[in-house]
């Protein structure tokens, strides 16, 4: 798989590099190109481009951000508060 070969070499040239680094981005990253590509059949380059418009709105809307969890719950829950959540984010 496509995803897969660019994770590996990603991090490949990471550890190459001989210092630490943070795992869990590459990995949300692949995760993202993953699902846009097998769930929506969108051809995304999420894992080389960290600004990638779907990357970014995913991270916002996911953050540990409590007041935006709750909007997201209502919205999920209540259909009415869906202009509530698109006027906020």
């Amino acid at each position: 798989h496509r995803s897969m070969s660019i994770l590996m070499k990603n991090l490949e040239d990471q550890c190459s590099q001989g210092t630490t680094f943070d795992i869990c981005q590459y990995f949300k990253r692949f995760t993202m190109d993953t699902i846009c590509s097998c769930g929506f059949g969108l051809d995304r380059d999420m894992q080389n481009d960290p600004n990638d418009r779907y990357l970014v709105y995913s991270q916002r809307i996911f953050a540990r951000d409590n007041l935006r969890q709750a909007l997201l719950v209502l919205t999920l829950v209540l259909s009415e508060w869906k202009s509530v959540w698109n006027a906020a984010f």
